[in-house]
Formats: C-alpha cells, sequence, structure tokens
C-alpha cells in the first residue's frame, strides 16, 4: 500500500495510514471517527475503502499476469530459440565429424600413396644408380680394351695428359656410381668386370708409374696424376711392390759385392744411391709440376720400405757370416 494519504480522493472519514500502524486497535478507531460521523457513515466509507482496495488488488493481479504471460512466451520463445540452436549445432557437429572422417580417410590414403611413391622413387634411383654404374663400368672397359688394342707407337702417342685425364674422369665415374650402390646387392657379373677391369688398368699404371721414376731420359710428365690414379683404384701396395722390385732389378745396393764389406758402409751406399734416386726423380717431377705432396708421400714410403727390406736382408746376412764364424 503506499505511504501518503489518499483520504481526499475517496472522500473518507478517516485516515487510511491508521490501518498501517502496528498497534492498530478496532475500538480506538471507532472511538475516534464517531467523534466526527455517525456509525452509518463510517460503514458506508469502510465499504466504499473496501472496495476500492479489491479494485486495486484486482489490478494488481491483472497487471502481475499480464507480465506473467508476456515472460511465459518470452520463456518459451526462448527455448525454442535454445532448442534450435542446440539441434543446428548438434547437426553441424555431426556433420563436422563426418567430414573429419572423411578428410583422416583421404589424408590415410594420401599417406599410404605417398608412402609407396617414396618407395618406389628409391627402387627406381637404386635401379638408376645401379645402371649407371654398369654404363660407366661399360665405358671404363671400352676404353681400357681399346687401349689395350692399339700398337705400341700408338700407345706412345696416345698415353698423354689427356688420355691420363680421361681414364681419371671415367674411374672417377665408376667410383661415385659405386659408393652410391655399396649398400645394396650387385650382380657378382657387375663386381668381376669392375675387378678384372681396375686389374687391366693396375697394369698398365705400375708399368707407366715404373718408367716415370726410373727412365731418367723421360720426363715425369703424369706421375702426379699417376699417382693419385693408382690409389683411387686401390693399387698402393702393387705400386709400392712394383717401385721395389725395379729398385732390386736396378742394383742400387748390391749386399756383399766387396767381400769383408762391413755393414755401415752398406747402409752408407744404399742411403746414398737412395738419395741420389729420389733426387733424380725429384728434380724430373719439379720441372713439370709434378712433385705434389701425394707424390713425396708415395716415394718416399717405397724408399723407406725398400731400406726396411734391405736392413732386414743385410742384418740377417750378417747373423748367418757370425753363425759362421762361431761355428769355425
Amino acid at each position: 500500500m503506499p505511504d501518503y494519504d489518499d483520504t481526499t480522493e475517496l472522500q473518507l472519514c478517516f485516515n487510511k495510514t491508521h490501518f498501517q500502524r502496528s498497534d492498530f486497535n478496532v475500538e480506538r478507531f471507532v472511538n475516534l471517527a464517531r467523534k466526527r460521523v455517525t456509525l452509518d457513515q463510517l460503514q458506508n466509507d469502510l465499504r466504499i475503502y473496501l472496495r476500492h482496495l479489491q479494485n486495486s488488488m484486482v489490478e494488481l493481479i491483472n497487471d502481475d499476469y499480464a507480465d506473467f504471460v508476456n515472460l511465459s512466451s518470452g520463456l518459451a520463445a526462448l527455448r525454442d530459440s535454445v532448442e534450435k540452436v542446440s539441434s543446428d549445432v548438434r547437426a553441424n557437429w555431426t556433420s563436422f565429424t563426418t567430414s573429419i572422417a572423411e578428410i583422416e580417410k583421404c589424408s590415410d590414403a594420401i599417406e599410404q600413396n605417398l608412402s609407396s611413391l617414396g618407395r618406389c622413387q628409391k627402387l627406381q634411383i637404386c635401379q638408376g644408380d645401379k645402371l649407371a654404374l654398369l654404363q660407366s663400368i661399360q665405358n671404363l672397359c671400352a676404353f681400357v680394351e681399346e687401349r689395350a688394342a692399339d700398337d705400341e707407337p700408338t700407345r706412345k702417342v696416345r698415353a698423354n695428359s689427356l688420355w691420363y685425364s680421361k681414364l681419371a674422369l671415367l674411374i672417377s665415374a665408376v667410383e661415385f656410381w659405386s659408393s652410391r650402390v655399396k649398400s645394396e646387392h650387385i650382380q657378382p657379373t657387375v663386381l668381376n668386370m669392375k675387378i678384372e677391369c681396375y686389374r687391366k688398368i693396375s697394369e698398365f699404371l705400375l708399368d707407366a708409374l715404373k718408367r716415370e721414376i726410373f727412365d731418367h731420359s723421360k720426363e715425369c710428365d703424369n706421375l702426379s696424376v699417376l699417382v693419385a690414379l693408382i690409389k683411387t683404384i686401390n693399387a698402393n701396395e702393387l705400386a709400392i711392390c712394383r717401385i721395389l722390385n725395379g729398385l732390386v732389378e736396378k742394383k742400387i745396393v748390391v749386399i756383399g759385392a766387396v767381400e769383408g764389406q762391413k755393414l755401415d758402409n752398406l747402409l752408407e751406399n744404399a742411403l746414398r744411391q737412395i738419395i741420389e734416386v729420389r733426387k733424380s726423380c725429384s728434380e724430373r717431377a719439379k720441372r713439370n709440376a709434378q712433385f705434389t705432396r701425394e707424390v713425396v708421400i708415395f716415394i718416399d714410403t717405397c724408399l723407406l720400405n725398400f731400406v726396411s727390406s734391405f736392413l732386414e736382408e743385410a742384418y740377417s746376412i750378417t747373423d748367418f757370416e757370425s753363425n759362421l764364424n762361431f761355428g769355425v
């Protein structure tokens, strides 16, 4: 109820605020009203005020009901909207999961195809490398066979720097493709072809190397190339043995040539002649820019091996003569 006095609006004979007091008393209210009006007038005003209260309550209930109806309608519409949105979300999610599943299937299929394609590509590259290796070996063999078919005068003309350069390129190609397929299974016929071809090449290179080192009338035009090629085809040990045999054949040191010659004199003689051989070879190589680091290492290795072999032989002879003298 409002706190203001609206008696003037209703033209009542009493103050409505009396009903709002906590200490309201009917007898006291009636006694106060009888001082101004009669009981009939008081009764009539009370009925008017009662109707007023009833009408106010009806209006309040109607207003609240209208708000309730509007609120209920709004809630119903909101619920319908929420259900529609939820339905759309579920439908979209279902469509999304279906699309994701299809995409995953496509992705798996693509990945499998890529893996298969990668394996095929690796196999293709491997087969291509094997074919390239076979072709490079065939080219090298044809080059070597053509060289072997030439007669001696032609051989002297063709065995020059250009020929060695071509040979180096062909050997490099074989070594390159061999390194590409070294972990793969290669047919024995191909390997045997390579081994046989390298054997022929090594024989020719070793003979040429021997001439380069021991032929003092010949300039060392291709010494560095020969050493490099021999190293490439893994024929270093054979080359060292060939040079050692050449030193023995040239009779640089003749053990026991002079009866009673001391071991020290033999060593000095051997070292002197070995130094002369190295000096002669180095001078001829330097004139043609052939005295490279690889050549120095190779020549020194050969000479050191020769000295080592000479010492072993010299000491064994000395021990043998000592044993004979001791026995006598």
